[in-house]
């Protein structure tokens, strides 16, 4: 669960640096400033702190198949989580 808490911290580093300096007024400063206050935000904190309880809860020893299984689906969520953010210019070539 520790990659969750490292998205949590990346975010709200983020957060921090958006809330200290000037707003950009592009379309992708403003996504940047609402996807960082919410994925900082104390309820997004409390979700991670939940999860990382159910997980530990799972007592699932390294090496087992059921850790095996675990670590390829979370495999698969970052691949779509990889997916889901656009390359740089990419905005570009889908408007053509």
């Amino acid at each position: 669960m520790d990659i969750i808490q490292v998205y949590f911290d990346a975010w709200s580093y983020v957060h921090h640096l958006e809330s200290d300096t000037q707003p950009g007024n592009d379309d992708c400063s403003h996504a940047v400033g609402r996807f960082s206050k919410n994925w900082s935000s104390p309820e997004f904190e409390e979700f991670v702190n939940e999860l990382a309880k159910l997980v530990d809860d799972l007592y699932i020893a390294p090496g087992t198949s059921a850790w095996e299984s675990a670590e390829n689906v979370w495999k698969r969520v970052i691949e779509l989580e990889i997916g889901f953010w656009p390359e740089d210019g990419e905005e570009l070539v889908m408007r053509l």
